[in-house]
């Protein structure tokens, strides 16, 4: 079941997801990030990468964290479906998140592409925690 959903907006795309924790919410923005990108479901975990991000706060975390993907996706044409968030933890005043991702090159003759994107901003970033559960709304520039 996804956890994660895309939100109206005039010019450029809301992802807004959920978690039972932080690193669930974090993963489940990165999933919809990787299905606005490539919107079929067919992405095969074929390679895996290692996600080491730090920063000062979770804003700034879940920027550079999404960061990483469009770099994995403009310099090797790496697209992912899988994302697991094995840790977000504060050390020495600072966050840092270690993830795993997975998935393979993109490949036009079997993945359908979705919408280019440009940028994560931090315009109208979101990280709430309500009840037992943590909501991300982020707006990425298309």
């Amino acid at each position: 079941m996804k956890k994660f959903r895309f939100l109206e907006h005039t010019a450029d795309m809301y992802i807004e997801s959920w978690g039972n924790s932080l690193e669930e919410a974090f993963e489940n923005a990165a999933i919809g990030l990787g299905f606005m990108i490539v919107v079929s479901d067919n992405v095969e975990p074929k390679v895996e990468k290692t996600i080491e991000v730090e920063a000062e706060d979770e804003k700034a975390l879940l920027f550079d964290f999404l960061s990483q993907f469009l770099i994995f996706q403009d310099a090797e044409s790496l697209i992912f479906h899988k994302v697991k968030v094995e840790k977000i933890e504060k050390r020495n005043s600072k966050l840092h998140l270690v993830a795993k991702a997975w998935g393979e090159k993109f490949n036009p003759e079997k993945h359908e592409e979705g919408t280019h994107v440009k940028a994560i901003t931090y315009h109208y970033m979101e990280i709430k925690r309500e009840k037992n559960k943590y909501l991300i709304k982020v707006l990425v520039d298309i």
